[in-house]
C-alpha cells in the first residue's frame, strides 16, 4: 500500500480502527468483535488505535478483550461511569479512566462524560461513554501523516488524545467564564436573588471543575511514573504544565466569582441600609408629633389648653416647628 493512501471500509458497530506505523495508515471499521485483533507480536513496528463511541457495545468489547488477551478485570471497570480520573496498572497494560467536560448553553450545567482508555505497548482502546467524536483531528493527522504521530511510539498518540481533553477543559472554562464571569460587571450587576442564585450555582460548578481538574493532574502524574512501559516522560510533562494552567484559569475564575459575591451582598447590605436610615429618619420625624397628639388626645377634664381659643393653632405650629428643627439638624449632621 502506498504511504499516502489509506484503506478504509464502512463504518458499522460504533467502532473506529486504525492501524498505522512510520510508512503506511490504515482506517478499518469492523462490524464484529471477532474481527479485531490488535494484539500483535513485539517485534511488530504497527500501532493501533481502536476507539469505541458508546458503552452500549459490551457485548463486543468483550469478545475483543477475549481475542486480545486481555485482563477481564477491564470489563468490570467499563460498567460503571463514575470512576475518579485514575490509572490501573495491568500485566502487559494499563487501564486509564478521565473526564471530558462541557458547559451546557441551554441548562447552565457542567456535563462530564466518561472516557476509558486501554493502553498497551502498541496499542490503545479509547471507549467513551457517548457517542460522539473529540478526535478528529487527531485521526486526520494520522491519515495525512502530519506531524510527528506515525514517526513516535503509541505513547506519544495517548499524549495527543489526553492533550485534546485538556483542551476541551479550556473550552469549557472560557465558555463558563464567558457565561458566569464576564455578565457580572460591577456596573450592571443587581443585587437580586436571581442573580445571586445564579452566582452560587456557579460557585458550585467551579467546585465540581477544580476537583476533575485536579484528578486529571494525579493521572498525568501517575503516567510519568509507570516504569513497565517506555514513556518519555518529557510530553507527559508538557500536560502537567497544561493542568497547572487550568488550575490557575479555575482558582482566578474562583477568586473573581468570589469578588462578585461579596460585591452582590455588600449591594444588598448598602439596600438595606438605605431603607433602614429612610424608616428610622420618618420615625425620628413623626414620634415627636406622635407624643403631642397622644397628649392631647387623653381627654382629661381638667386639661386648660383645650379651653384655649388659638391652642389648635399653637400645637400644629410646635409640631410643624419640630419637624423644620429635626430636618435642620438631620442635615447639618449630614445624616442624609
Amino acid at each position: 500500500m502506498d504511504s499516502h493512501q489509506a484503506k478504509s471500509k464502512l463504518i458499522h458497530g460504533g467502532f473506529s480502527w486504525i492501524r498505522y506505523n512510520r510508512n503506511e495508515v490504515e482506517k478499518i471499521h469492523s462490524a464484529e468483535g471477532s474481527d479485531i485483533i490488535f494484539q500483535q507480536k513485539p517485534s511488530s513496528a504497527d500501532n493501533h488505535w481502536l476507539n469505541c463511541y458508546g458503552l452500549g457495545n459490551l457485548e463486543q468489547i468483550k469478545e475483543i478483550f477475549k481475542n486480545n488477551g486481555l485482563d477481564e478485570f477491564l470489563l468490570k471497570l467499563l460498567q460503571t461511569t463514575s470512576h475518579r480520573n485514575k490509572i490501573i496498572e495491568l500485566n502487559d497494560c494499563f487501564f486509564l479512566s478521565t473526564k471530558v467536560m462541557a458547559v451546557e448553553r441551554e441548562s447552565d450545567l457542567i456535563a462530564f462524560e466518561q472516557l476509558f482508555f486501554i493502553v498497551g505497548d502498541n496499542f490503545i482502546f479509547s471507549i467513551q461513554e457517548k457517542e460522539g467524536d473529540y478526535f478528529e483531528e487527531i485521526r486526520n493527522r494520522l491519515m495525512q501523516n502530519q506531524g510527528l504521530v506515525r514517526k513516535k511510539k503509541i505513547f506519544y498518540l495517548l499524549y495527543l488524545l489526553l492533550e485534546t481533553l485538556t483542551d476541551t477543559y479550556f473550552d469549557s472554562l472560557d465558555m463558563f467564564e464567558a457565561e458566569f464571569l464576564d455578565c457580572f460587571e460591577f456596573e450592571n450587576i443587581k443585587a437580586t436573588p436571581a442573580v445571586t442564585h445564579r452566582l452560587v450555582k456557579a460557585k458550585n460548578m467551579l467546585a465540581q471543575l477544580r476537583t476533575v481538574s485536579v484528578n486529571l493532574q494525579e493521572v498525568v502524574s501517575q503516567i510519568e511514573k509507570l516504569d513497565d512501559f517506555d514513556i518519555n516522560p518529557k510530553y507527559f510533562q508538557e500536560l502537567k504544565e497544561q493542568t497547572g494552567m487550568i488550575m490557575d484559569k479555575i482558582d482566578f475564575s474562583s477568586s473573581h466569582l468570589g469578588s462578585n459575591i461579596d460585591l452582590v451582598f455588600s449591594i444588598q447590605n448598602h439596600q438595606m441600609n438605605s431603607i433602614m436610615k429612610a424608616l428610622t429618619i420618618i420615625s425620628v420625624i413623626f414620634i415627636p408629633l406622635t407624643f403631642i397628639a397622644g397628649i392631647y388626645g387623653m381627654n382629661f377634664k381638667n386639661m386648660p389648653e383645650l379651653d384655649s381659643r388659638y391652642g389648635y393653632y399653637i400645637v400644629l405650629g410646635i409640631m410643624f416647628s419640630l419637624v423644620i428643627g429635626i430636618f435642620l439638624y438631620m442635615k447639618k449632621k449630614k445624616w442624609f
